[in-house]
Parts: C-alpha cells; sequence; structure tokens
C-alpha cells in the first residue's frame, strides 16, 4: 500500500468517528488543522468530504425588512392596483429587493415602467437607504424619463 493510500483510509476512518456536531461551519479547515495537529501531511479533506457527503451547516445572517412598530405612514396608493398604462412613462412601480453575499447583504432598488413592463431605473448598494432610491430615480432624468 502506498503511504497517500494510507493516509486517506485514515482520514476516511477519523471522518467516520469524528463528531460532526463539532464541525458544523467550515469543517474542511477544521478538520484538516486537527489532522495536521495529529503530525498528518493532508490535503484531501475536502474530497473525501464531498465522496462521503458529509457537508458543512451555511447560517444566513437575519435582516430586518419591516418595520412591525409601524412608525412611518405608507405611501398613498395611487395606483389603486390599475396596473394598466395607455403611455411610456404613464405610471412607473418600483421595488426594493435583498441578495445574501459572501460579503453581506445586496440591496437593488428597481423602477419599472408599467407600459412597456421595463426596468427604467436600478440602483445598487450596501444599505437599505433613500439614497437607494434617489439613485434609481436619477437614472429614469438620465434616459429621458421625467421625475
Amino acid at each position: 500500500m502506498s503511504a497517500g493510500f494510507c493516509i486517506m483510509r485514515y482520514v476516511q476512518v477519523f471522518l467516520g468517528k469524528v463528531n460532526m456536531l463539532k464541525y458544523k461551519t467550515r469543517p474542511q479547515l477544521r478538520i484538516h488543522a486537527e489532522l495536521v495537529d495529529h503530525g498528518e501531511q493532508v490535503d484531501t479533506v475536502a474530497r473525501l468530504m464531498r465522496r462521503e457527503r458529509i457537508q458543512s451547516e451555511v447560517h444566513r445572517r437575519f435582516v430586518v425588512t419591516t418595520d412591525s412598530r409601524h412608525t412611518k405612514t405608507p405611501a398613498e396608493n395611487i395606483l389603486a392596483r390599475d396596473f394598466a398604462a395607455s403611455r411610456a412613462n404613464e405610471k412607473w412601480v418600483s421595488d426594493v429587493t435583498f441578495i445574501p453575499t459572501r460579503k453581506g447583504w445586496l440591496y437593488v432598488a428597481l423602477i419599472m415602467d408599467l407600459y412597456s413592463r421595463r426596468i427604467v431605473g436600478w440602483s445598487m448598494g450596501e444599505k437599505h437607504t433613500t439614497e437607494l432610491i434617489e439613485e434609481a430615480l436619477k437614472m429614469l432624468g438620465d434616459i429621458g424619463g421625467q421625475i
């Protein structure tokens, strides 16, 4: 048997015996560090974990998107659910959504023209602020829309 095979077998046995609750997040790094502490030279932990179908748990950060205290009054419902438009730039609707990324949350503000159903303004940012919406509105002015 080759030395590489013996190390791989040792890692497989180690993965079978280890308490995986201890390695919920980033287990490859932690298991690799523990094997190195035991004097082993291993660079195949991730591959072995894939083969054994062992995965880490991914914890997403909780983001508050709603003011449950209702301290701000909502905007007036001008459209009254009438989403039909007879000409371009007559009616716009907007939304802000967030996307989880490795570096945190990415907020995206979108403005859609109800006549063409096209996105006519958008902006992205790291924070959900009024500046995010203002940048999307500024894009409307850049493409010839009236604010």
